[in-house]
């Protein structure tokens, strides 16, 4: 069976992206892929290479497995009425494209979401015998995907199941205790925040661990202590974000006083959750 590969970037900014970003968003990849320029893809179906591994860049530039799906040799004319009703206008096809039937399939249906690869170079569309592509990683199944720092928002419920499971949340794993942090906990039921830094044996990850254990760190922290023992119903309310993130090997001393900044900024102590500065 021969093998087109296919990678879409609905995040890269440009024409193409925002088609791929309004099919993403309407889940309609497939429906986007079919849509091929008649000079792109003929020699894929000329030559009987019927079996399409279609790949997804998110954010992150992080290549993943969306979907295999089968070509059959038969095309549709590239108009509007050959796709789905509610497909996004936006990604309509020009003449001089062609619509290739593809089909859903349950080939290496395991590695959906999980597989990720390295796509070196610009070609969106290769045949895989000609092409090498590395494999970055499998993950694990159900595995949740790191977002980065700027996007870490989570409840108290979602901090203590990330600890509790932690082999989901191995990327998370990798990524928190390779950098040190300032991060600050919100209470969305008072708006109070405690400010706090993260430079231990296993940095961020290790920090977070003891909120997950204890509620609120450790005696340390003895307003966010206070506040926790006087408000026990507010601890189910809290929310972990990453105020900075640095990199492996900063002098700590600049961590705190970043911490101190962010203090300083956010009032943390005197309508806050910090004792002191």
């Amino acid at each position: 069976m021969r093998v087109l590969v296919v990678r879409h970037t609905p995040y890269a900014g440009d024409e193409p992206a925002k088609k791929a970003k309004a099919c993403l968003d309407a889940d309609m990849i497939r429906e986007y892929t079919s849509i091929q320029r008649s000079d792109t893809a003929r020699k894929a179906s000329s030559k009987g290479r019927n079996l399409w591994m279609v790949f997804v860049a998110d954010r992150k530039g992080v290549t993943r497995l969306y979907g295999v799906y089968l070509h059959d040799g038969t095309t549709k004319t590239a108009v509007m009425e050959s796709l789905p009703e509610d497909f996004p206008a936006e990604a309509a096809p020009c003449p001089e494209d062609t619509i290739y039937t593809l089909d859903d399939t349950d080939v290496i249906l395991d590695y959906v979401d999980r597989l990720r690869i390295n796509w070196n170079g610009r070609p969106y569309l290769r045949k895989a015998e000609t092409n090498t592509f590395e494999v970055e990683a499998i993950d694990v199944r159900g595995s949740v995907p790191f977002p980065g720092f700027d996007d870490i928002h989570l409840t108290r419920d979602e901090l203590a199941g990330m600890y509790a499971n932690p082999g989901r949340y191995e990327s998370w794993r990798s990524a928190m205790a390779a950098v040190q942090a300032v991060y600050v906990i919100a209470c969305t039921a008072c708006g109070r925040l405690y400010v706090g830094s993260a430079t231990g044996a296993e940095n961020l990850w290790q920090r977070w661990g003891d909120y997950a254990a204890s509620g609120d760190g450790s005696a340390d922290n003895r307003d966010l202590a206070r506040h926790v023992a006087e408000h026990p119903d507010h601890l189910a309310k809290f929310q972990y974000s990453v105020l900075q993130a640095f990199a492996p090997g900063t002098d700590p001393n600049l961590v705190v006083a970043a911490e101190r900044r962010f203090k300083l900024c956010l009032d943390s102590v005197n309508n806050g959750m910090n004792a002191n500065y």
